[in-house]
């Protein structure tokens, strides 16, 4: 029983959709051209599966846990995580306000589209990052005994919700639909 294996797991899972994203927007910078029906199911499982299944886990269960108990290294660090996913957030805003546009073909729409879905991609991967190979390495370290049996019925019930249920089925076949348009597995998307 791990503090973090459930979000490394989802970890992998956002960055497979990353992976094909990324080829999808080569595609688009090539071409000058963004359309709804490439980007619209990206930025669908950016708002439903990265941020309110497992940023919403992070932000409810173990951010909490370390607040309350750990160090002000680890502090500093989730701080600094919160403030991603906030960006994280704005950053899906403009996407979504100018895919619309961008769909029309607007070239100033279609720029600042791709100019902040790369921008979104680079700041996922570092983020994932930092939580993979420093904070979740401290939390795994230092949340044992009861605080990791009561954080791990916290991820249990929201894992258990419909809602999220249902999300995290839909994204599972969002991701087997990217990897079979963009590649058969990560590294070929």
């Amino acid at each position: 029983m791990s503090a973090t294996q459930c979000l490394r797991d989802e970890h992998q899972n956002i960055l497979k959709a990353l992976v094909c994203f990324d080829v999808a927007l080569g595609k688009a910078r090539t071409g000058k051209i963004v359309t709804k029906d490439v980007f619209g199911p990206f930025i669908e499982f950016f708002q439903r599966y990265a941020d309110h299944c497992h940023h919403a886990k992070e932000e409810d269960c173990l951010f909490p846990c370390i607040d309350a108990c750990y160090s002000d290294e680890m502090k500093r660090q989730m701080q600094v995580l919160l403030d991603e996913h906030v960006r994280a957030r704005q950053l899906v805003k403009l996407m979504t306000e100018n895919l619309d546009e961008a769909d029309a073909g607007d070239p100033f729409a279609t720029t600042i589209f791709l100019d902040q879905a790369q921008n979104y991609r680079d700041l996922i991967i570092g983020h994932i990052g930092g939580e993979d190979f420093r904070l979740f390495i401290l939390a795994d370290q230092t949340i044992t005994g009861d605080e990791l049996r009561n954080l791990n019925i916290a991820y249990q019930e929201m894992i258990e919700q419909e809602e999220q249920k249902t999300i995290v089925t839909e994204s599972e076949a969002f991701l087997e639909r990217m990897l079979s348009q963009y590649g058969s597995s990560p590294s070929e998307c």
